[in-house]
């Protein structure tokens, strides 16, 4: 079974995607923030990370570039409502960091489903690709 840590500082989301992820057959961890998700990551291997960008202390960006200094071969989605800046800036900014993929909050659990399917089979989900996407629903 593949394995998903969930980095998201909102207990309602967390548990949500949580459980939406481990209805469609995915092993999932949360992390409460980005200090756990690396201990979490450096302790046990994980497939996928999914990780909000606003969150207290350290931010998601800060995660990522922290994750794949540590572990090139890390795959992660970034997730954003946005916060003092648009979603769309920092996802951009999480494409150039080496996300694979990005989805803006509010998403459909069809849609979180399905960029974590395509994520893991590594099927041309690349950060432009799926930036394209975001962009073009708002």
């Amino acid at each position: 079974m593949q394995r998903i840590l969930i980095v998201e500082d909102e207990e309602v989301m967390s548990i949500l995607m949580c459980d939406a992820l481990a209805a469609a057959g995915y092993e999932t961890v949360p992390a409460g923030g980005c200090e756990q998700a690396l201990k979490l990551y450096a302790r046990s291997r994980f497939d996928l990370v999914i990780t909000d960008i606003v969150m207290l202390n350290m931010n998601g960006l800060e995660l990522i570039g922290a994750l794949l200094k540590a572990d090139p071969t890390a795959s992660v989605i970034a997730v954003s409502g946005g916060g003092l800046f648009t979603s769309n800036s920092y996802m951009k900014t999480a494409a150039l960091l080496g996300a694979k993929a990005t989805l803006c909050k509010p998403f459909s659990i069809a849609s979180l489903v399905e960029t974590v399917r395509l994520a893991l089979e590594d099927q041309a989900v690349t950060p432009a690709a799926s930036l394209r996407t975001n962009l073009n629903k708002n």
